[in-house]
């Protein structure tokens, strides 16, 4: 018989072990044996064993929660639904029939687990536990879950979290507040990402929730990692069901208002201060461009660049992100080679006269000034020469608005 049953003594951190320990001789596969000799149903019930009775304690612990209010379990879920997650975690990388066996014996305290966000959705310490094990059974037991029982789950949660309470967990809770959204979001890219046709229906139920509930808010506050994980989910929408938006039997584009609002993000992005953010968003431009010919499309020529085009330049001129030089240019060049003619006539003379802190003098000789030129070394340079006066004349005439305000 295993000893499981003296473990409760034992500190926290060493009970996971002794079940990681116990549990990974019987996931595992075997070496040397074949698929045959490997037992597996003979495993799976000594596995279902191993758990049964944390799994009944907490299974019941969930039922007498729900009923009744009951306090001072806190502890106990926490634990046990941290142990389940470890136990996940350790075995996401093996193969479907080590994957059965543990989901055959844990699939019991998914219903329960589901439960506690309506009992403790006001606790995030709590939330961000059970989003934790939520998120760690999605990225090793998907297949074995399956669509329908993601579907209700992810279903569940967004029923639950609207805009008001994101609002309040971030900004009541900020640390276990952002974790609980990061861990969050980054389960719903776990289903976006799945190529099934079940989840290619389900993944614009998952894009509304964002786009409706969560940007406004994550928008509004300094949470550059929740910021993050939201701009990597609307990243891989786009790289995954870019059909949505762009199918071969359309000529335009479809949703265009939801395609808009998550390029109108990521174009806001770019004005953050948070270095790693402005990279990532970067990135995500030049691969979507690289990967799906974002720039050349119709709606991003006629709506979207000269937006970029200007965010860009105004990164450039106030030189708030002098370690990504490189990328910026980068990304300013690609999106500047779709319509050089265009850039150089309309675009970047628009971008100077607009600019409130020159004098019309300095805009026209900064006009006059302009090189069309379209080769990458060049291009460079001549962007360069140009933020760097309009940097120079901003900053002079400042001073001096502001040394005769003061005499």
């Amino acid at each position: 018989a295993l000893p499981i049953c003296r473990t409760d003594q034992l500190p926290y951190k060493v009970r996971v072990l002794v079940y990681k320990a116990l549990s990974d001789g019987l996931v595992l596969s075997w070496p040397d044996r074949s698929d045959a000799a490997q037992n597996w149903a003979g495993r799976s019930s000594e596995h279902s064993r191993l758990l049964n009775r944390l799994l009944s304690q907490f299974v019941h612990v969930c039922q007498t929660v729900v009923s009744s209010n009951e306090q001072g379990v806190t502890k106990f879920i926490i634990e046990a639904l941290g142990t389940f997650t470890e136990l996940l975690e350790s075995i996401c990388h093996e193969t479907n029939n080590s994957k059965s066996v543990l989901f055959s014996s844990m699939n019991a305290a998914v219903s329960p687990a589901l439960q506690l966000f309506q009992v403790y959705k006001n606790e995030m310490s709590v939330i961000d536990t059970v989003i934790s094990f939520f998120h760690a059974l999605f990225d090793c037991l998907r297949i074995q879950l399956g669509p329908e029982s993601s579907f209700h789950i992810v279903e569940t949660v967004m029923s639950l979290f609207s805009k008001e309470y994101m609002q309040h967990a971030l900004l009541s809770d900020q640390r276990s507040g952002c974790q609980f959204t990061e861990r969050f979001l980054q389960l719903l890219r776990l289903l976006v990402q799945e190529a099934g046709a079940k989840f290619r229906a389900f993944s614009p139920k998952v894009l509304d929730f964002c786009l409706r509930e969560i940007l406004l808010v994550v928008s509004s506050l300094d949470h550059p990692g929740v910021k993050g994980a939201l701009f990597s989910l609307f990243y891989d929408f786009l790289v995954n069901k870019w059909r949505y938006f762009f199918s071969p039997s359309a000529s335009a584009c479809e949703h265009d208002a939801e395609f808009l609002m998550i390029m109108e993000a990521l174009r806001q992005s770019l004005t953050q201060t948070d270095v790693a953010l402005v990279r990532q968003s970067l990135q995500a431009l030049e691969n979507l461009n690289a990967r799906c010919k974002l720039f050349d499309k119709e709606i991003f020529r006629q709506r979207l660049l000269s937006e970029f085009v200007c965010t860009l330049l105004v990164v450039l001129v106030e030189k708030s992100h002098a370690l990504l030089q490189d990328e910026l240019m980068s990304a300013l060049f690609t999106l500047s080679s779709v319509d050089f003619e265009g850039f150089y006539s309309r675009l970047l003379p628009g971008f100077i006269l607009q600019i409130g802190e020159l004098t019309d003098g300095q805009k026209q000789d900064l006009v006059k000034k302009i090189a069309p030129e379209k080769d990458w070394p060049s291009f460079v340079s001549v962007i360069l020469l140009l933020t760097n006066d309009i940097h120079y004349f901003v900053v002079c005439n400042t001073s001096l608005l502001t040394h005769s305000a003061d005499s």
